[in-house]
């Protein structure tokens, strides 16, 4: 192994009985080398070892990723889909308990360890200041250089660690607790699944596959609510981190009446709720005390449907503005992805694009220079589908020029690879690449030979993205779709002509 290759993750204070699949990662269990090289089994058995509950409580199975490259890029894709899972996680285990509404679990057990064998200085790991030297760490064999074989380990992805043989890891939080029903394996894969509340969670980021601006709020909204159910917390605090979670999830923008907006838009996603505008009156109130003047004294929620109008409140108060907060918090995120979902199983984002828009697209993708043929070709497959799919629906705005354009702009692609292809077709297609687009007789006449060829030696079906000759194909029969009776009709007109 060379220094940099191998990557731990480390879930310390969560179990699983058997291994997670999240997008591209695997989660196991500490006891699980599975897929492990030789030699990273040890490093994996002096990390275990190294994390403590308290005082000489060693925790004895965690959860673990691991990743082996020295590829920048895949480390980071690593390091992202990890600290996504992390919030994932941490937000389905919050579940309030149902008479209490304290979370199930708090923000420090989805702590997250990342750590990478590496040669660590002296001075990293010892300070001979004030402090008694134990035996097991004077054992450690320093080299020439005072280093010595360790780790060096990120907490959550912020706070930078290092640790050697015989280091001891406890939790960011004193008064942390393991619970004995937690499993990653079943929570994940089954009973969360089951539940209308985490479900359309689960469901929407372990099925995405491109990242969105939607993704990206979400997360954003789920890890300030993440923030709000620390062990320590103090409830202003919490409930700030709270308010920050509902306007990014919300996307509110500041103003006069970001308020009423607020009101509206959680009002919407959760429906008509009794004392549910009172509750969200109260919240936002407390909160612009918080920020404005740096405390608040009304952090209770009153069971009124108007406060204002009760002369005596205080016999009124019942339960933590935040503890409701939390839990309207998740039915929102449940709704905003429920809804999001729907839309993409109707493609609605798709249906609100003309093909006029999707041509301009794949004209774009085909012209980016710092891009491979490969590459270009690969970035239109959806919009070439698409093109294909709603070919049949009337559009007024196509011009013939563009269509004949963006055919020649494929081919153009597809002639670099070079294709797989009988010599009669690559000439056709030379030709077709060659030919003026304002020529419109002598290029659609290409076109239709074109498209026979590919005919007659087969388009793979069903449409693959990955097939770079179904996406040219499909794109050639579309602008022929488009175009063949106008080609038809110069044919006549020049056989008239004659």
């Amino acid at each position: 192994m060379t220094e940099g290759e191998y990557l731990f993750a480390f879930f310390p204070y969560l179990k699983t009985l058997k291994p997670v699949d999240y997008q591209e990662l695997v989660i196991r269990s500490s006891d699980d080398p599975t897929g492990l090289p030789s030699d990273a089994v040890q490093h994996l058995e002096n990390l275990r070892s190294m994390f403590f509950l308290r005082d000489n409580l060693r925790i004895q199975k965690m959860s673990y990723a691991f990743h082996a490259s020295k590829d920048k890029k895949s480390i980071v894709d690593f390091v992202q889909r990890l600290v996504e899972f992390q919030a994932l996680v941490c937000f389905i285990y919050s579940a309030p308990h149902p008479t209490s509404g304290d979370p199930f679990l708090r923000y420090e057990h989805s702590s997250l360890y990342f750590l990478q064998p590496k040669k660590i200085s002296k001075h990293l790991i010892l300070n001979d200041y004030n402090v008694d030297i134990l035996p097991e760490v004077e054992c450690l064999e320093f080299d020439e250089k005072e280093e010595v074989e360790g780790y060096e380990g990120r907490l959550n992805n912020r706070s930078y660690f290092w640790v050697a043989k015989g280091s001891r890891i406890f939790p960011p939080a004193v008064s942390l607790w393991l619970n004995i029903s937690q499993d990653l394996f079943a929570d994940v894969k089954y009973r969360m699944k089951q539940s209308r509340r985490y479900r359309s969670v689960l469901e929407y980021f372990t099925t995405k596959k491109v990242s969105s601006t939607l993704d990206e709020r979400i997360l954003t909204a789920i890890t300030w609510y993440n923030r709000s159910i620390e062990i320590d917390i103090d409830e202003e605090v919490a409930l700030v981190n709270l308010a920050i979670a509902f306007e990014s999830l919300l996307d509110l923008e500041s103003g006069e009446k970001i308020t009423k907006r607020f009101k509206e838009a959680v009002g919407l996603l959760v429906g008509g709720v009794p004392r549910l505008d009172s509750w969200l009156i109260q919240f936002y109130n407390a909160r612009s005390k918080i920020i404005h003047e740096g405390q608040s004294q009304n952090l209770m929620f009153v069971a009124a449907d108007d406060p204002k109008k009760c002369p005596d409140t205080s016999e009124l108060t019942y339960r933590s503005l935040v503890s409701y907060g939390r839990q309207i918090f998740q039915i929102c995120v449940a709704t905003r992805l429920t809804g999001a979902s729907l839309a993409e199983q109707l493609r609605l984002s798709s249906l609100l694009v003309t093909n006029q828009e999707r041509l301009e697209r794949i004209c774009r993708a085909l012209s980016k220079k710092e891009s491979t043929a490969v590459e270009r070709i690969v970035a239109t497959s959806q919009d070439v589908r698409d093109i294909e799919t709603y070919k049949f629906v009337s559009e007024k705005g196509l011009k013939i020029g563009q269509l004949i354009g963006t055919a020649k702009l494929m081919v153009q692609q597809f002639l670099d690879l070079p294709p797989d292809e009988p010599s009669d077709l690559i000439k056709q297609m030379r030709d077709f690449a060659e030919v003026d687009s304002e020529e419109y007789y002598r290029a659609l006449s290409l076109l239709k030979e074109i498209r026979d060829c590919f005919e007659v030696v087969s388009v793979s079906q069903p449409f693959s993205p990955a097939d770079i000759r179904s996406i040219v194909a499909s794109l050639i029969d579309s602008v022929w779709h488009y175009t063949f009776m106008y080609y038809f009709h110069l044919e006549r007109k020049r056989k008239k002509e004659d």
